[in-house]
């Protein structure tokens, strides 16, 4: 078929019949207009998207009523040589998958506006090309029936159709975010059509009815999980879809096979502890859930650079998405609080921490352990809705986020220690590897594995969720305990029995994988593995690797770091008496040695311990011999003077800790 310069500038989307007066897109703007004949022959009735001025469905142009037809009925596909007939009766949209004859007149794809108009001559029909065919499947709500929706279905430039749940928020105002979300994903708009576009739209009433979600993840009962393109149910019937105004920054896209996975990378990490534990734990974000864990928990692999840390993240990464999966800690905390909300549930991975900002890096690993993100408020100043996460981490580098946060003298929280394990993992036969598995060198292995990476992703974690909800696997919090109790002739003290929960959970997500046939290794290799390297966190702690040790550095670097700004003098100096001090952890005075002793009140000592209880504290400076004097029974002593009275602990630490 002929078609004329403007239709071929549409590189072949659409050929329009020679003849027509606009085109889709045509810079006249004028609508086409056709006479409708009088003795018009019937029409077969075929089914098309057609929607009256009045919300419902359209009768026939010649008065016949049209087949009953809703926004989710597709309209039949036709052939160039064989065009099928469309009963309309405007005014109404209708939406056409392709070639048809409307009233005899042929007319191309796409969402078309009818309506008629009376002249000298007769009835004149008046149409106009809206955009490329847009469908309305279903109206789309979330689980509290708010942030309503629709579901659209689209066909882009090349000839794909494609699904997008459309915030109806979009549609206030001009709706311009709507056209230009659609325009990025391929459809075509009419210049000047937009509100068009926007009063279709808000015409369509189609019954179906869709869950939806602007977050990736479990829905609130843990039946469903939604991501971004897709969502698996234990449920029957149930629908739920990822809805938001952009693709979350993880796409969680497919290539390549389960079995091609399991050939070339799953079966390169067993014997290699780092990989298959870095594994396992990529698989644990949809545990935290089902074994009820409220806090994400992680592993920082910590070593020697060019020795295979980074491999383990990129194999890591393989479990849920291709290489845009890995992100660098040179972002800001902002940037990373929606790429964190967007891997809700999985898993998030971020390499190499020395390319961050010290002063970025403690907000960060806050943010995430605390799973949520700030409060903010919208134009108006309401609150907006928090970003809200359950995740594992998994991060890299030559230095531990401590002593990053320590260089710019910024206090690390003790308990990121137990939640994001620092963990030596260069310290192995080939670097972070164990096993080359027939490989010249770490470095061959490592390249095998880059390569890999490319061909096959994401399988491994969408089959760990089909296989969560198929198999249901019973007690997951007792397994869970279970996995602790083995991990228990390990532990020593408080801080490495929270370490070995941490760790559990990464060994449970492994042998779950195992069992459901994922992961190419034999049974109890994760285990194997998680004790290896719970063994190398608990040997890296500091000094011998007991809270003790841990709580006398605490309060040893409270003091050297603050000193007179945060402690007055108990004395008679009349320069240092009356000094006002604000944020006052307690005062000092001298001792017989001309020494200070420092006097803490309890909540300046529990802010010097770093974060661990007060009695534990106290207990830890005692059997030290810190605690220079004492009460009846008690660590702390009673004092009165000019402005307080209560109860002291008397503190003077030992300048050498080792």
């Amino acid at each position: 078929m002929k078609a004329n310069n403007e239709k071929g500038n549409l590189h072949n989307l659409f050929l329009f019949p020679e003849g027509e007066t606009e085109a889709p897109g045509a810079a006249s703007g004028k609508a086409t207009k056709a006479k409708i004949p009088s003795s018009a022959k019937r029409a077969p009735k075929v089914k098309a998207d057609a929607v009256n001025d009045k919300g419902t469905p359209a009768p026939s142009l010649n008065g016949e009523s049209n087949p009953k037809t809703q926004a989710a009925e597709t309209t039949p596909k036709a052939k160039a040589d064989k065009k099928k007939q469309v009963d309309i009766r405007p005014p109404c949209f209708a939406v056409h998958d392709d070639f048809c004859l409307v009233n005899g007149r042929e007319t191309c794809p796409g969402v078309w506006r009818y309506d008629v108009k009376e002249t000298k001559e007769g009835t004149v029909l008046v149409r106009e090309w809206v955009a490329t065919p847009i469908h309305v499947r279903a109206i789309t709500r979330n689980e509290q029936g708010e942030n309503y929706g629709f579901l659209l279905e689209f066909l882009d430039d090349d000839k794909k159709w494609k699904t997008w749940s459309m915030p109806r928020r979009m549609l206030s105002g001009s709706g311009e975010d709507v056209r230009k979300a659609l325009l990025d994903r391929g459809a075509r708009i009419a210049p000047g059509k937009g509100g068009l576009l926007n009063r279709y739209f808000m015409k369509q009433f189609p019954k179906r009815r869709v869950t939806s979600t602007s977050r990736v993840g479990w829905t609130d009962d843990g039946e469903t999980f939604v991501f971004p393109r897709e969502c698996i149910s234990s449920l029957r019937g149930k629908e739920a879809i990822f809805q938001a105004e952009m693709l979350a920054e993880a796409d969680y896209p497919k290539k390549g096979t389960l079995e091609g996975w399991r050939r070339n990378i799953g079966q390169l990490c067993e014997g290699n502890p780092v990989l298959t534990m870095a594994v396992s734990a990529a698989l644990a974000g949809p545990l935290l859930l089902k074994t009820d864990k409220s806090e994400g928990a992680g592993i920082h692999f910590l070593g020697d650079s060019s020795k295979g840390k980074s491999t383990a993240l990129q194999v890591a990464a393989s479990v849920w998405g291709n290489h845009e999966f890995m992100q660098s800690w040179n972002s800001t905390a902002n940037g990373l609080e929606g790429i964190a909300a967007a891997r809700n549930d999985t898993c998030l991975i971020i390499d190499e921490i020395s390319e961050g900002n010290p002063y970025e890096l403690g907000k960060i690993a806050y943010m995430i352990a605390n799973g949520r993100g700030k409060s903010r408020a919208n134009r108006i100043g309401e609150a907006k809705g928090i970003r809200r996460w359950r995740i594992v981490a998994l991060s890299t580098g030559e230095k531990t986020l401590s002593s990053m946060l320590e260089s710019v003298k910024i206090d690390a929280n003790s308990g990121q220690n137990v939640r994001l394990l620092n963990i030596p993992s260069t310290g192995f036969s080939y670097g972070a590897f164990d096993c080359l598995h027939g490989f010249a060198s770490g470095r061959e292995l490592a390249d095998a594995l880059k390569q890999a990476r490319h061909h096959d992703y994401s399988l491994v974690g969408y089959a760990f969720i089909e296989n969560l909800l198929k198999r249901r696997s019973p007690n997951l919090p007792s397994r869970l305990k279970d996995i602790t109790d083995e991990l228990k002739p390990l532990v020593n003290t408080t801080i490495e029995g929270r370490a070995a929960d941490t760790m559990a959970l990464f060994i449970l997500a492994g042998e779950l994988g195992i069992e459901y046939g994922l992961l190419p290794w034999k049974p109890g290799a994760a285990m194997e593995a998680g004790k290896i390297l719970f063994e190398l966190w608990r040997d890296n702690q500091t000094g011998d690797g007991t809270e003790d040790k841990q709580i006398l550095k605490n309060v040893k670097d409270f003091i050297d770091r603050h000193g007179d700004s945060r402690f007055q003098f108990r004395g008679t100096q009349p320069d240092k008496d009356f000094v006002t001090i604000r944020d006052r952890a307690g005062w000092f005075e001298m001792n017989d040695d001309n020494e200070r002793v420092y006097l803490f009140h309890s909540s300046g000592l529990k802010e010097a311990g770093g974060g661990f209880e007060l009695k534990r504290v106290a207990q830890a400076l005692d059997r030290a011999g810190w605690v220079t004097k004492k009460g009846k029974g008690r660590l702390n002593l009673s004092y009165d003077f000019r402005d307080f009275k209560g109860r002291l602990y008397a503190i003077k630490p030992e300048s050498n800790l080792d």
